[in-house]
């Protein structure tokens, strides 16, 4: 990767779509709303609930299709995390990327 950023470094999708014409990018939608789903990884809650995630699913690759289904049947999973913030690893990246310039 010919990136300088940090954030695009460790948020490799923020590159791919900060250089389109090198890649195929297409996007998916969904009729049903996930985003209360947090599956970020920047602090120890979100560790943890990732863990105990990957703990309740057998099947191999795990889809995201698997993971809507943990929550559905785990919705106390979500109180694990709730109070982490989604883009805490983005917000902590600009700001170093800022640094850069």
């Amino acid at each position: 990767m010919n990136s300088k950023l940090h954030s695009e470094r460790e948020h490799v999708v923020l590159y791919m779509h900060n250089n389109k014409n090198n890649f195929k990018i297409y996007d998916l939608s969904s009729s049903k709303n996930f985003t209360y789903i947090n599956c970020s990884v920047d602090n120890e809650n979100d560790f943890r609930l990732v863990k105990k995630v990957v703990n309740e699913i057998k099947e191999r690759p795990i889809l995201i299709k698997h993971v809507i289904k943990v929550f559905q049947k785990n919705p106390e999973l979500l109180k694990i995390n709730k109070n982490s913030d989604p883009y805490e690893g983005y917000k902590f990246l600009f700001k170093r990327d800022s640094l850069l310039k």
